[in-house]
Formats: structure tokens, sequence, C-alpha cells
């Protein structure tokens, strides 16, 4: 009887512990899983960054600019924080409360645009450290933008081909006051660098 007895309790301390242990490979199997996981998402977010992956998706087809425009619309840029973008003789962009004028905004590709005050023929330029100014021939480089769709239909123009040193993107912003904000201190989301487009007149090149 005491050898029945012994043999009983080996049994089940023996099933008690296979289950334990097959506990303890599924939690190790998920684990290894989420670890698996969170590593490629790094991996694909410092990608995403990079400079080499950065040249790579704007020589692509999809990102490749077109040498002139292709559509451009004549606006009014009307700021969230309740100003309209303003730029005087010399280059200089500041929110107004009340203007008339007028930015053409220049498509060169999918979401791409160039933004030239129609009164002094200046383009808006952001240079690598995040100023932004006015200017009549300025390089290139400076004046390319995303036009990002926002919320309740404003957009927000991040420089195409600068960016942070954390590669996160810099903006064409305007404070409450008025003044315009450096890229380098704007980041997604604020409502300063949200822009209402208010529409003049609309321009496609025929084909």
């Amino acid at each position: 009887m005491q050898h029945l007895a012994f043999a009983r309790i080996t049994w089940n301390l023996s099933k008690m512990f296979y289950r334990e242990v097959r506990k303890l490979l599924v939690v190790l199997f998920y684990l290894v899983t989420w670890l698996a996981i969170i590593s490629n998402a790094r991996v694909l977010t410092t990608q995403a960054v990079t400079p080499t992956t950065k040249r790579t998706l704007r020589n692509s087809s999809i990102f490749k600019l077109t040498k002139s425009w292709t559509n451009k619309w004549q606006v009014r840029l009307f700021s969230r924080v309740g100003r309209f973008l303003s730029m005087d003789r010399n280059g200089s962009l500041s929110g107004v409360l009340h203007q008339n004028e007028i930015f053409e905004i220049q498509s060169f590709g999918p979401s791409v645009v160039r933004i030239k005050h129609e009164q002094t023929g200046m383009y808006i330029a952001m240079d690598s450290k995040g100023k932004i100014k006015g200017q009549k021939n300025p390089p290139l480089k400076d004046t390319y933008f995303y036009q990002n769709h926002e919320e309740n239909a404003f957009v927000s123009f991040a420089s195409y081909f600068h960016r942070k040193k954390n590669g996160l993107q810099m903006f064409l912003g305007v404070k409450r006051g008025g003044n315009v904000k450096y890229g380098r201190r704007t980041r997604a989301g604020q409502d300063s660098m949200q822009f209402l487009l208010l529409y003049v007149n609309y321009t496609t090149k025929p084909i």
C-alpha cells in the first residue's frame, strides 16, 4: 500500500511538473515573438529616418519630382491660430489679422509643392537649420515642401529635404503673436503649423 501511495504521489507530481513546464514554454514562446516584433519595428523606424533610406525613397519613381509644376492654385493661407500668412518686400514672413496677399502653390509631385508669394515673386524657403524666409532665387531644395492633410480640412507644409537631427519633420508655422516659428521648434499636430487654404484660382498645365 505504501508503494502504491508513493507511486500515485509521484505520478501526480510529474503531471503537475509537466503542466507547469508547458505553461512556461508557452510564455517563453510569446515573449520571444514579442521581442522579435519590437526589434523589427525599431529597425524599420531607424531605417525610415536614415539619410540612405530617404535618398532611396526620393530617387524612386513614386517620389520623383517633376522638372516643372503640373498644377498650381492661388490661395490665401489662414493659420489655425487666427492669422493670415504675409510676406513683406524683404521676404520676411509673419502672421497678420487682415490681408489680401495671395500665395501660389505649385505642385511638383505627389503632395510636394513650392509656395510663391504673388506680390513679390519670392518663394518660401526653409534651410537646413529651419530658418524660413522668402527669396527670389533660393536653393531649390529649400523651397520644396510636403503638403500634409490635417484634420478638419487644414493642411501643413513640412520641408521636403530638411529634417531635424532626430529625423522629425520641420514645418512652416506662425505663432499666435504673428511671428514665424523656426522649423526646428515645430512638431506635428501644433495649431501654429496648420493652415486653411482659401482658394482664389486653380490652373492645370496642358498636356
